[in-house]
């Protein structure tokens, strides 16, 4: 992760801004309507919800041991997304 501004300049490509797809700022920008609900909510939180309880019945599936913290956790996530970047076409010198 960090290098995506190399990538895409070797392309003449100049990185604005890259961000996590379903991450809390795609979301915002893309997916919340003006009246502030967001397209598919229900549908995920359903499906959330459904996975939860499955996680919950089938029971612990790992030994018990030392569990990542939130930070890693957010870090993990965050090199293991797919990203979305807006890019320009840099001008030649």
């Amino acid at each position: 992760m960090g290098a995506e501004r190399e990538f895409l300049g070797e392309f003449g490509l100049d990185l604005r801004e890259a961000f996590a797809i379903g991450g809390e700022e795609s979301v915002k920008r893309y997916l919340t309507k003006a009246d502030g609900t967001q397209v598919g909510a229900r549908a995920l939180a359903e499906a959330a919800k459904r996975m939860a309880d499955q996680a919950q019945a089938a029971g612990p599936s790992t030994p018990a041991g030392p569990q990542m913290s939130p930070e890693q956790m957010r870090e993990q996530q965050r090199v293991m997304s797919y990203q979305l970047a807006e890019a320009v076409v840099t001008r030649p010198a």
